[in-house]
């Protein structure tokens, strides 16, 4: 899958193949992950701003820097992440290829990934299945799509910021290469395309401050300067994949995608991660049960969005520490 990849210029080209040890051996980048460049965003927020921490990145050459302002080089690396993986999306793989993973399988988890959760992702799940509406949505969105193609089309799995390369080999345009395929396999493009987006709204929500008995919409507030970051990278992905506008079905897998971002969380061990978590899941379930609604008061409101996420924390007991 990998070398496939590797063919589009989307990911490293392949040095080495041996069948014997199973070992693929890829050209090494010069750069930093995509996940990189979004931490020294989000840990501006004890600098000036997200600009700021941007700027001072040591992951930007100088000569970079100068050319572009912090937003705008976050908006190309964006455009280029999408340009790179609609190329791999063009790929069409033959029948018998395995499955890449699918959000249908939130609704029914295997015996086997039971075991490899932790006790915060297992209390996540066991009420996610209470809650028989979810369920059957989930279900439904691992359905039959509209077209074969988006069943057979080559599919990364796992595509975050931390499997994505920023290069600057010629110092003035940056360039990006999608690594780690092990997940990879046939699926439906829009799943790739919700994990990248799911990413990057995990990471703006996850700038909040939970704060023991203050009402939750005045700490919600400090995640604004992050969120506007965010939007503007989610916006230059999805113009440089082709798809610039969310229909219905990519908002609920975008919420399928965000749930699997709050499992991880929620197996942090940490108190804060695990509040997260939770945010990070009502968020996604509400973009899976109000897929209209949900896009429009989290992402389109331009008046920041505290209420909307005060809503969505509401049945979380934040004070109880």
């Amino acid at each position: 899958m990998a070398a496939l990849a590797a063919a589009t210029g989307a990911a490293p080209r392949l040095l080495h193949f041996d069948a014997g040890e199973d070992t693929l051996v890829f050209e090494r980048l010069p750069g930093v992950t995509l996940d990189s460049l979004l931490r020294d965003l989000a840990g501006s927020r004890e600098q000036r701003t997200p600009a700021e921490g941007l700027r001072r990145s040591p992951a930007c050459s100088s000569r970079h820097r100068q050319r572009r302002p912090p937003i705008a080089f976050l908006e190309l690396v964006g455009a280029l992440l999408g340009q790179a993986l609609r190329s791999v999306h063009r790929l069409s793989l033959p029948p018998g290829e395995p499955s890449a993973q699918q959000p249908s399988q939130l609704a029914a988890v295997s015996v086997g990934a039971f075991g490899e959760l932790g006790e915060g992702a297992l209390s996540l799940l066991e009420s996610w299945h209470r809650d028989a509406g979810l369920v059957d949505a989930l279900a439904r969105l691992g359905g039959p799509s509209r077209s074969a193609r988006s069943r057979t089309s080559l599919v990364h799995g796992d595509l975050t910021a931390d499997n994505v390369i920023v290069s600057f080999r010629d110092h003035d345009q940056p360039s990006v290469a999608i690594v780690d395929w092990e997940l990879a396999g046939a699926g439906d493009p829009a799943w790739d395309v919700a994990c990248v987006e799911a990413d990057l709204v995990s990471r703006w929500l996850c700038t909040a401050r939970p704060r023991p008995g203050r009402p939750a919409a005045e700490w919600l507030g400090g995640t604004e300067p992050l969120r506007a970051f965010a939007l503007r990278a989610i916006e230059a992905f999805r113009s440089g994949y082709g798809a610039p506008d969310r229909d219905e079905r990519a908002s609920r897998l975008l919420g399928a995608a965000l749930l699997m971002r709050a499992l991880a969380l929620a197996d942090a061990g940490d108190e804060r991660e695990r509040v997260l978590a939770r945010l990070v899941a009502l968020v996604g379930k509400r973009l899976i049960c109000a897929p209209r609604e949900a896009a429009r008061l989290f992402f389109k409101s331009r008046n920041g969005c505290e209420g909307a996420l005060a809503a969505a924390l509401r049945p979380i007991p934040v004070n109880d520490r």
